[in-house]
């Protein structure tokens, strides 16, 4: 069944079937059809986790063939597993695959944040620990907590995440306010009120600590549902002699406003403010200036930029 799906593709993923047990299927077949490059990785969760290459032979003409190079990433059943390994090897080797030349495009970005709350570590295994992380403005820093407890069973603990927390191997308890390394796998939400703590107790628990008073939202709030607490202000210039003047439509002005929606969602938008001036420095350093003192949150230009 994996040769006649190798025929077909061009990379491989399985779910299931390889373990640190006697169930352990997967592996000894990839051994025996091909070359098994690791079986095991240093994380929890997703241990497991194996990746390993088939050279296949495809016909180019009727009286050749050529061997292609399959690649086959075997990946745990549990769904927190396939989660966190998928984000930390599958995508990034897909990028690659895809024709992204720049390894740092390919990799997930990293960060550091500071944490909310405590977090136990774990002796035998780095901990990549799903979490979300937001802006706080006061401290100008990535803040960053568990969401609930991180059993590899967990499906729950990967709904609200947007980075991996790099927890270290070491017995005990990173303290809140230690800062930690971090892995960016979806959008970061921006500021929320540094006078609510909100953070999901790590026991296990999906309520919010009983200290935390966020109104009526409950740990299982979406990200723009936290993000209404604190609506964003927006603003977009759009630098260009011609399109200033009306001899063309400002194209990507619109392009922006709609990325912005589907981002932060309208709901969540307080003001956003599109603008098109020309290539003139007095111009552009009016809008820069004039948002400033209005406080616009985020500010994004295009155009004005070239040699």
């Amino acid at each position: 069944q994996l040769m006649r799906l190798l025929q077909e593709t061009d990379v491989l993923i399985t779910s299931g079937a390889v373990s640190m047990g006697s169930r352990d299927h997967i592996k000894p077949v990839l051994e025996e059809i091909g070359t098994v490059k690791f079986g095991r990785v240093c994380i929890k969760p997703g241990k497991p986790t194996t990746f390993a290459t088939v050279m296949i032979p495809q016909s180019q003409s009727l009286s050749q063939s050529v061997m292609h190079k399959k690649l086959v990433f075997a990946l745990p059943g549990n769904p927190a597993s396939v989660h966190v390994c998928f984000k930390m090897f599958v995508e990034p080797a897909l990028k690659k695959f895809s024709g992204v030349s720049d390894n740092f495009q390919c990799q997930l970005p990293p960060i550091s944040v500071q944490l909310t709350e405590d977090i136990a570590m774990d002796a035998e295994r780095p901990n990549m620990a799903r979490c979300t992380v937001y802006w706080d403005k006061a401290s100008q820093k990535f803040h960053g907590y568990s969401t609930g407890s991180q059993r590899s069973s967990r499906l729950l603990s990967c709904k609200s995440a947007n980075c991996l927390l790099r927890i270290p191997q070491k017995n005990g308890v990173m303290r809140k306010g230690d800062m930690c390394k971090a892995l960016v796998i979806d959008s970061l939400i921006p500021d929320m009120p540094p006078t609510v703590d909100c953070h999901m107790a790590s026991s296990g628990h999906d309520e919010l600590h009983s200290h935390c008073q966020c109104g009526s939202h409950s740990a299982t709030e979406t990200h723009r549902e936290r993000v209404l607490q604190n609506k964003i202000k927006i603003g977009i210039l759009t630098v260009s002699d011609r399109a200033s003047k009306g001899i063309y439509a400002d194209k990507n002005g619109p392009v922006l406003v709609q990325a912005m929606k589907e981002i932060f969602g309208e709901e969540c938008i307080e003001n956003l403010q599109v603008q098109v001036v020309p290539d003139e420095d007095k111009r552009i350093s009016e809008w820069l200036n004039k948002w400033q003192q209005e406080k616009v949150d985020l500010i994004i230009t295009n155009g004005g930029t070239g040699f």
